[in-house]
Parts: structure tokens; sequence; C-alpha cells
């Protein structure tokens, strides 16, 4: 029994690529994956929430439901998918952690996915992202932290989150230790013709047959999902975060002479750093990756 894991990266359409997997899971189902349905929501965002609080425990009762599912149902693959596992990757300690106990279970072999994006646009992304998680950020600065330790590390007070940057470097401490396969695409591909991960669904399903029974069965579509928010409401959650206020639009509104100055000066801020840091990026990050190419 394979267990094929999707990391992500954030930002790389995996919302949209969970939400599709989730609905379609009966189908998977039919073609021998199984995508675990955990009664939360259409990801696994809580098995790198309990990794990162060291709760093995959780983790292998989950690995060990699903196993056991699986072998009764005679699938060939229990497929997770969780954005979050991104500070699995850059922490590569806790996915050796991972990998032993389902090795131990009985899982025949561990398969890791990765979508990387173009780093200048998945900061952007992630920028606008990050300021409805109560984070605090300054977007030059956090793009000189991007552009010189090839990360971003971000806190709201109850999560912290690493966002990797410098894909080669990571891959390659992660494929140190790691004792599974890892497997990267580009973000272009990944969303390719508007059906997000259809190269992963086909990698993990592993049967031309069962491959083409299930893209001609009924499937259910759905639209892009987590959609950025514009420039101003960006700043706008950023200076509430800032200040601890919870902003509606009303209370906004309310008090728009004392804060849209503010976001202004803010919005102009980003605007004029902007060129200075786009040429940092390509010097930085003058690829993507090389496992790309």
């Amino acid at each position: 029994m394979r267990l094929d894991i999707h990391i992500g990266l954030h930002k790389t359409a995996s919302t949209s690529f969970q939400e599709f997997l989730y609905i379609n899971k009966n189908e998977l189902s039919n073609v021998g994956v199984l995508y675990p349905d955990e009664d939360i929501n259409e990801s696994h965002f809580e098995l790198p929430f309990r990794i990162l609080k060291n709760d093995w425990a959780f983790i292998e009762e989950f690995l060990k439901i699903n196993l056991l599912l699986a072998k009764r149902k005679k699938m060939n693959s229990v497929f997770i998918s969780s954005e979050d596992f991104e500070t699995i990757f850059v922490d590569s300690f806790h996915a050796v952690q991972f990998e032993k106990i389902a090795l131990k279970l009985g899982y025949s072999a561990i398969n890791w996915m990765c979508v990387l994006r173009n780093q200048w646009d998945y900061f952007n992304s992630l920028y606008a992202q990050l300021s409805s998680l109560k984070g605090t950020l300054n977007y030059s600065t956090a793009a000189h932290d991007v552009v010189h330790f090839g990360e971003l590390s971000i806190g709201s007070g109850s999560n912290k989150w690493r966002f990797a940057f410098d894909y080669d470097f990571y891959i390659d401490r992660f494929l140190k230790n790691i004792s599974g396969s890892l497997s990267t695409f580009s973000f272009e591909s990944f969303i390719n013709n508007g059906l997000v991960g259809m190269e992963i669904i086909n990698i993990v399903i592993d049967c031309k047959d069962r491959e083409r029974a299930f893209w001609e069965s009924d499937l259910k579509f759905i639209g892009k999902s987590n959609i950025r928010s514009n420039k101003e409401n960006v700043e706008i959650n950023y200076l509430a975060n800032f200040l601890g206020i919870e902003m509606s639009e009303i209370f906004y509104l309310q008090n728009k002479n004392l804060f849209a100055p503010l976001v202004k000066y803010r919005l102009d801020l980003n605007e004029s750093a902007k060129e200075d840091l786009i040429k940092k990026f390509k010097l930085r990050y003058p690829q993507t990756s090389k496992r790309l190419e």
C-alpha cells in the first residue's frame, strides 16, 4: 500500500485541488485511491498541525485506520494533501519521523509531491494571503527576508509558518533525510487547462485503464477557490492586525479619515519598492528550480 502525499506548496492552487479531490473521493475510491475524509474540511491540515505539536499518537492512529480501510477495500494508495506540509518540508526531521511511523505500520512506499511556483509570484500571493491570518508583515522587509534567507517565517500568536523559497536548497536537504521519493511539478503544469492537479492524480492512480475510467466518470468540478484580496484590503488587514482590532467594513468607513491615509502610505511604500525587489528576486532566483528543467 502506497502513501502518496501532496505537500503543496502554499499558493499553488492547493485549496482548489483539495476541494476537487474531496467532492470526487468516491470516484477516486473506484479507481483504487483512498482520499481520507477527516470530517473537518477538504484538506488534511490537521496532520501537519499535529506533527508540529509532536502528537505522533494522532498521526499513527490516522495512518493505521486509513491503511486498514484501504486494504479492506483493496485499494492501491492512501492519498493525503495539505499545503501546511510545507513546514514539514522545511523542517525535514518531522518528515523522517512521519515516514518511520508509516513504514512501521506497513505502508510499502512513500511518495511526496510538491508544486513549485515562481518565487516573485509566490511571494506576492503569499503576502496577500497572510494578511487574513492575523500576522503582521512589512512588504519590503518580508521580501528582503526571502532574498537573504531563502524562506519566510511568520507567527500569529497561535500558529507559526515557514515558507520555502530557495526550493533547491530545501529539496536537497529533504531528499538526504527521507527514505521515500519526491516528485516536483511546476505551478503552470499543475493548473494546466484549468484542470488543477491532473498530472498528480494520474501518477497516484498509477494505471492507464483506471486513469481513463476516472476521467470518464461523472466527476464534479468547482471554480477557483481562495481568490486573492485586492491590494487595498490586504493593507487594511495588515493595519488591523498591527493595531490588534477587528476591522469590519462599517468600522473602516466610520474611521476612514484615520485609516485611509495609513493604508495609502503602506501602498505607496510597497509600490516604490517593487522595481528594486523584482531585480533582487531575479538575481537570487534566476530560475524557479533546477528540478523543473
